[in-house]
């Protein structure tokens, strides 16, 4: 569903602003007093930003300014009643102040001017009309597909939930994988990630409940606790290992992002970066509505994790009960969300509606939240989502990227960007190099 064009309101508001629509047939006295003047302040063509009142950051690069046919006529006109107005009033001999006042008068003649320029104020107002529709119908990002999560094992026996993975690259590039390793039962975990190697990518783990041990074959050892964010680099190779740990409760939260690197950077030197829960920064909007942001700029924050090659923006949100958010997501960047907690809808800007029936919509059916728990939501292009939530709230990773388009070979933790390169990287994990950097 496309959403509705709304904007009377900002077009009149556009309208008293712009000098095109200041014309008044009632006070010529306007025109002939400096006919220059009015020209020079509506000689381009109006700009759709100046509706964007801050709600789109990025309007089409169509809707530069540029100057118009009849502007430039009715300019030239407008130049040469003023050249006239000018000498009119500074030539000694009577004689030439006659001739040039008939000339000033035979270069444009009010009422001629008065119809150009309000046929060119009607040109100028439905071109404005059409880029402002273009720019609301473009800004919303649909959703492209809704699935939930498949049970997975790996490691040594850990369940979880895999919401994407070792199959479309493409939708969610520069993305590659995404676990949710939420567990309530310690049997069903503890076992965790002995060591095992990966190249090519960059893992990222977030901790929510519980902790996690990890080490590698560099000599770093750690411990993540909740909230706390690991991002690490695995580049030209790594061996490590990631042992998780329930809380008092028995309760293990978390999930792991895998992102792509560059061909360029597939054998760049192995690095961590370990962000206490206390160096990330969270806002908490007027309506309630609260984020952490790890990754990337969001709402005046920016996150601790720096020099990504997938540039992303990673924020964990939760909108309260009944609530709607317009939330920004720059046009060029693949993105998702995936809800862990209560339930909404990211499907339009208009409330979910009831459920049909044979006869049109049942009054009587609640709204439908299509997003819960364990649903990922991956969207098309746009500039902005908007996501309402159901009346238990909604919490859920808000996650996007700029896509690396390369291809992709990939083979369980070892990706690179052809069989050739996998096939070597598997050959030196085999024979004992495949370590390049010793710690």
């Amino acid at each position: 569903m496309e959403p509705q064009f709304a904007a009377p309101t900002r077009l009149t508001h556009a309208m008293t602003h712009h000098s095109c629509f200041h014309f008044s047939p009632r006070s010529p006295q306007s025109f002939t007093s400096s006919p220059l003047h009015f020209f020079t302040s509506s000689l381009t063509s109006p700009s759709v930003s100046d509706l964007n009142h801050g709600e789109h950051k990025s309007p089409p690069k169509t809707t530069h300014n540029q100057l118009n046919p009849i502007n430039l006529i009715v300019l030239f006109f407008a130049i040469l009643s003023a050249i006239g107005h000018f000498l009119l009033h500074n030539m000694p001999n009577p004689t030439a102040q006659q001739s040039l006042k008939d000339l000033n008068d035979l270069a444009i003649p009010l009422p001629f001017l008065k119809i150009v320029v309000a046929t060119n104020c009607f040109v100028e107002h439905q071109i404005y009309r059409t880029r402002i529709r273009e720019v609301h119908l473009m800004s919303l990002r649909a959703v492209k597909e809704i699935h939930q999560t498949t049970p997975t094992i790996e490691g040594a026996g850990v369940k979880l939930q895999r919401a994407f993975g070792f199959h479309n690259t493409k939708d969610f590039d520069p993305f590659l994988l995404l676990d949710d390793f939420r567990n309530e039962n310690p049997k069903d975990y503890l076992a965790g990630f002995p060591w095992h190697p990966h190249r090519g990518i960059e893992t990222i783990t977030y901790v929510l409940v519980g902790e996690v041990a990890h080490g590698d074959s560099l000599g770093n050892k750690g411990r993540m606790t909740a909230g706390d964010v690991q991002w690490m680099t695995a580049g030209s190779g790594i061996l490590h290992q990631e042992m998780p740990k329930g809380d008092e409760k028995g309760r293990m939260h978390g999930f792991q992002l895998w992102a792509n690197l560059p061909a360029s950077l597939k054998m760049t030197d192995p690095r961590y970066q370990d962000i206490p829960s206390s160096a990330i920064p969270e806002v908490t909007e007027d309506d309630g509505t609260h984020a952490r942001i790890l990754c990337g700029e969001f709402w005046g924050k920016k996150g601790p994790v720096e020099g990504v090659a997938a540039d992303p923006r990673y924020v964990d949100i939760s909108v309260p009960p009944g609530k709607k958010k317009r939330i920004q997501i720059e046009t060029t960047r693949n993105a998702f969300a995936y809800v862990f907690a209560g339930a909404g809808t990211f499907r339009d800007a208009s409330d979910p509606q009831a459920v049909l029936t044979e006869s049109g919509v049942d009054p009587n059916a609640a709204p439908v939240y299509d997003a819960k728990n364990h649903s990922l939501v991956l969207f098309d292009r746009g500039d902005e989502i908007v996501v309402q939530a159901g009346p238990e709230g909604i919490r859920f990773l808000l996650v996007s990227g700029k896509p690396l388009e390369e291809p992709v070979a990939w083979y369980g933790p070892i990706v690179m960007n052809t069989q050739a390169e996998l096939k070597q990287a598997m050959s030196e994990l085999q024979s004992g190099k495949f370590i390049k950097k010793q710690g």
